[in-house]
């Protein structure tokens, strides 16, 4: 029964978000809550194979982390957000067409392509000194598996792990040209080639037998159509409703193939799995809960050092570079109730609340939100005559990482990481290479 209570009060605190931030479906608070909703309401349809009765603190930590999170986000955008609003539309925003010359977008197909095999490559050595060799799928599943859930060191050289961010950050350039072009009703000689680029960039991200990265393009594609359709329309929120049905029917395709691609990536190649399609989706989007029912109320033992899960990132490096014995291995461990395997995901308060308390987590939750927030109202502050805005795609990066936070812990995590700085770099480089650099030839 309570989880019921849980999924009325949530949805209150989503309908309050919505409203209060002008219909806004890319609003941190609205992204925040919304999976939110979504989980419980399939915790709920699971309730009695995953046996999930929900506790109270439990039932506390999810309603005050999500209200404490949108009452932040209001009173920002009401003390600070509204100023911008009102000063940007004054301007009058429009896009103007982006045009990028052929080489450039050939250059770095080429560069992508160079990087798969240079990935490739590295991945093959590293799992050759295991004796492991075979097929790419073969590869994909034993160098996911060795990394996350073995004691062996595997890994890819600097050069592979450079080139392969710079391949997916490239992505996010081409997404915005190609969002800011069709809006516009434009349709460039090079589109064909930003596709491929793209294509390579997502294969890129999966590698690696992760989903992850090739995930968070495809919320980038949608996070940035939502930003480049307000800017073009002067900043006001115009989402038609059959815009956002043809949303919910593309995150129901994407979540229907959820499962086959976890197949194409090679989770099948060494192990015959018998879960169903609908099972696979459930244990995704809900099992969290269940999860983090269990953790928070079990004993644990007290953080080694301040932070450590959260921050286990940046401390991993740490003590990797420095020698300072602390060992940190996660506390999320995999869980099977009822013989039903629950994976590892426990939302973002798992961490949270181990490290920093119930008081200390939501502390962190409302940082999150002043953060998002801050960041979110700032896509509005832009230079005049500015051709591509980097806000807008380091937005659809942070929005990614809020919105999963139904999953785990990603904000801090993916902050407090080098590879984050290095998508900076990469947009930053592409941004002055797209727009700024240029072959002059001499005309008699």
């Amino acid at each position: 029964m309570q989880i019921y209570i849980l999924i009325f009060m949530l949805l209150l605190v989503l309908f309050v978000s919505y409203k209060a931030m002008g219909k806004d479906l890319m609003s941190p608070a609205f992204l925040y809550t919304a999976p939110f909703c979504i989980a419980l309401l399939c915790g709920a349809v699971y309730e009695d194979k995953w046996s999930l009765e929900l506790h109270f603190n439990t039932f506390v930590t999810i309603l005050s982390g999500a209200f404490l999170f949108v009452l932040i986000c209001i009173i920002i955008h009401f003390s600070y957000g509204k100023r911008i609003l009102k000063t940007s539309k004054k301007k009058g925003n429009r896009c103007i067409a982006i045009n990028i010359e052929s080489w450039k977008i050939t250059l770095i197909i080429v560069i992508q392509c160079i990087s798969l095999y240079v990935v490739v490559s590295s991945m093959r050595a590293s799992l050759a000194k295991y004796g492991i060799s075979g097929n790419l799928s073969m590869l994909m599943y034993y160098f996911r598996s060795y990394s996350l859930f073995s004691e062996y060191k595997v890994g890819i050289s600097g050069l592979a792990g450079n080139l392969r961010v710079f391949s997916i950050a490239a992505c996010y350039i081409w997404i915005y040209v190609f969002v800011n072009n069709r809006i516009l009703k434009i349709k460039t000689k090079n589109e064909i080639l930003l596709i491929i680029s793209c294509g390579l960039g997502i294969a890129n991200s999966v590698i690696l037998g992760a989903r992850g990265e090739a995930l968070q393009l495809m919320f980038a594609l949608v996070a940035i159509w939502f930003f480049i359709k307000r800017k073009n329309n002067n900043w006001k929120s115009n989402i038609k409703f059959k815009q956002i049905i043809i949303l919910i029917v593309g995150l129901l395709f994407v979540l229907v193939f959820f499962k086959s691609a976890g197949d194409l990536l090679g989770r099948n190649s060494v192990i015959v799995s018998t879960t169903s399609a609908t099972d696979e989706i459930a244990k995704y989007l809900g099992a969290e809960i269940k999860n983090l029912d269990l953790f928070l109320n079990e004993d644990h033992s007290k953080p080694v050092v301040f932070g450590e899960q959260t921050f286990s990132v940046l401390l991993t490096w740490i003590d990797a570079k420095y020698d300072m014995g602390w060992n940190i291995d996660s506390i999320l461990a995999f869980r099977r109730v009822n013989g039903i395997s629950l994976g590892n995901v426990y939302t973002l308060y798992a961490p949270l609340v181990y490290d920093f308390g119930y008081i200390g987590a939501m502390i962190m939750v409302m940082m999150m939100a002043v953060f998002s927030q801050c960041l979110y109202e700032n896509v509005l502050v832009e230079k005049k005559g500015k051709v591509i805005n980097g806000k807008i795609i380091l937005n659809s990066y942070i929005l990614f990482l809020l919105t999963f936070s139904f999953f785990g812990e990603r904000i801090f995590s993916s902050i407090l990481n080098f590879s984050f700085y290095k998508y900076i770099l990469t947009w930053l480089f592409m941004m002055w290479f797209v727009t700024k650099v240029h072959f002059k030839t001499n005309r008699k």
